[in-house]
């Protein structure tokens, strides 16, 4: 089955620490399926990602589970990682850097996309 996609949105760019991002918002249809594609720099040796939504305007509720999206240690090599969160309806969404451990000034840059079924 093909898959098509909502535009996408930036949740985190080249982030050097821990913490929450700026709510994004904007989208045209409401999604409950997405894909997360983050983009490390600086090889870091651990990377924790959440991403938060809600249906009003202040994510409150982690989407990707309490413990967010611990990178694997391939991920990590390669610098990328990507995957997806399904059921987990939103309208507002943002991005919560768990965890940014060693490296040489390592980043962060989160993008997600809808996807519609």
């Amino acid at each position: 089955m093909d898959r098509k996609y909502t535009q996408e949105f930036t949740l985190l760019n080249a982030v050097t620490a821990t913490g929450r991002g700026a709510i994004v918002s904007g989208m045209k249809r409401f999604y409950k399926d997405w894909t997360c594609e983050v983009t490390l720099t600086g090889a870091p040796t651990a990377v924790t990602l959440a991403v938060e939504g809600a249906l009003n305007s202040t994510p409150v509720s982690p989407m990707t589970g309490s413990g967010g999206h611990i990178f694997t240690a391939e991920e990590i090599g390669q610098q990328k990682a990507m995957f997806e969160i399904i059921d987990a309806g939103a309208f507002f969404m943002r991005a919560n850097l768990l965890t940014l451990t060693s490296g040489t000034s390592p980043t962060v840059t989160a993008k997600i996309r809808g996807i519609e079924k």
